[in-house]
C-alpha cells in the first residue's frame, strides 16, 4: 500500500453533484473518500453508490465524542 492509498479525504456536503465533482477529481489521488450523513440523509443510499468510484467509507454517526471537541493538552 502507497501513503497516498491511505487517505482518505472527508467530503461533507448535502449537494450530490458537488460530492461526486469532488469524488471524481480526487480520484487516483487518494485511497478513497469518507461521505458523512449530510449527504446519506438529504440523498439516500443510491446517491453514496453513483457518487463513488473507489473505496469509501460511510460515516453516519449522530453524536460526537467530547474528547475529539476539545484540544489536546500535551504535558
Amino acid at each position: 500500500m502507497t501513503p497516498k492509498e491511505r487517505i482518505f479525504v472527508a467530503i461533507d456536503t448535502p449537494d450530490i453533484n458537488k460530492a461526486t465533482e469532488m469524488a471524481k477529481a480526487l480520484s487516483g489521488e487518494v485511497g478513497g473518500n469518507k461521505f458523512g450523513k449530510e449527504l446519506f440523509s438529504a440523498q439516500g443510499p443510491n446517491a453514496i453508490r453513483g457518487a463513488v468510484g473507489g473505496n469509501l467509507f460511510l460515516s453516519t454517526r449522530s453524536f460526537k465524542i467530547s474528547s475529539i471537541q476539545q484540544p489536546i493538552q500535551l504535558a
